[in-house]
């Protein structure tokens, strides 16, 4: 006689793996959710205090270029903005990254602006200019150390992508990566751009 097992036996094996499942599909839906070496965080408290969603102006934003300039997203108003959030240490980003450079190929010419905020912590700049390099990444990448637009963006983790427009108000938020061929960013980069 076959050894089977019991009705309940097999219900707690399948609740078990659900929720695995459960758990892997949620990782992967949200990117990576915690900064390299721990909780992100850090830099100014209270920054991020504003809601930033579709249809609401955008904070201002400050960080610095990998040349150690300033760089700010108010030195951007009267452009449309696609601003991507991303660390060199998460796989989806790794998977993102070719689709934002392939959108701004397509688009920076027509008036895009993309940028590439970066949030590995502390002074990974080589780091960062290697992964770069190996990803023929041609936008702009700003580095933010202590994850700042992550509060001020209320981004749970990266990537996060976020289209603003002329007058900085947010037309698009992702969180996430950005799916290859995904009709919905291109068409809003693409009304974005005709106002």
């Amino acid at each position: 006689m076959l050894d089977t097992p019991s009705v309940a036996g097999d219900v707690s094996v399948v609740t078990r793996r659900y929720r695995l499942a459960t758990a892997i599909v949620g990782i992967v839906a949200l990117g990576c959710t915690r900064a390299e070496g721990g909780e992100r965080g850090g830099g100014r408290k209270g920054a991020g205090s504003s809601r930033v969603e579709v249809g609401l102006r955008v904070p201002d934003y400050k960080a610095l270029g990998l040349s150690g300039d300033s760089v700010a997203l108010s030195g951007h108003v009267g452009h449309v903005v696609l601003l991507n959030i991303w660390a060199t240490w998460c796989i989806p980003c790794r998977v993102e990254v070719p689709v934002v450079e392939r959108l701004h190929q397509r688009y920076g010419p027509k008036g895009l602006d993309v940028i590439g905020v970066n949030v590995d912590a502390g002074n990974q700049t080589a780091k960062v200019e290697d992964f770069i390099k190996s990803f023929g990444v041609t936008f702009p990448v700003w580095r933010d150390t202590h994850s700042d637009i992550l509060r001020i963006f209320r981004s749970p983790g990266v990537p996060a992508t976020f289209v603003i427009d002329k007058d900085g108000m947010l037309l698009y938020k992702y969180l996430g990566p950005l799916p290859e061929g995904d009709a919905n960013i291109h068409r809003v980069i693409e009304q974005g751009l005709a106002k």
